[in-house]
């Protein structure tokens, strides 16, 4: 056999046993869990609450960014203000 048709051979293999592997895995029943799917379908007052959470997430970023502005640090030093600023 020559090492065109070996070569030819095993890529052939490889495509078969790759896709029987991810025909396996795949399973259209169960619907992927993510935060996204959360937002949509949780209930109306968990939805309120987790929008109001990210809401005050969302300013107290951007009153971090303000002081590293007034500051007028660097921008490596503003991102690692604005880090710390965040985590605290």
């Amino acid at each position: 056999m020559t090492r065109f048709a070996a070569s030819l051979l095993a890529a052939a293999l490889t495509a078969i046993v790759a896709g029987a592997a991810m025909a396996e895995t795949a399973n259209p029943s169960t619907a992927p869990v993510t935060t996204r799917t959360d937002r949509t379908t949780a209930p109306k007052e968990q939805r309120a609450e987790m929008a109001k959470r990210r809401a005050e997430l969302r300013q107290k970023k951007a009153d971090c960014r303000q002081q590293a502005r007034d500051q007028k640090l660097s921008l490596r030093q503003r991102i690692r203000f604005v880090r710390k600023c965040f985590e605290s």
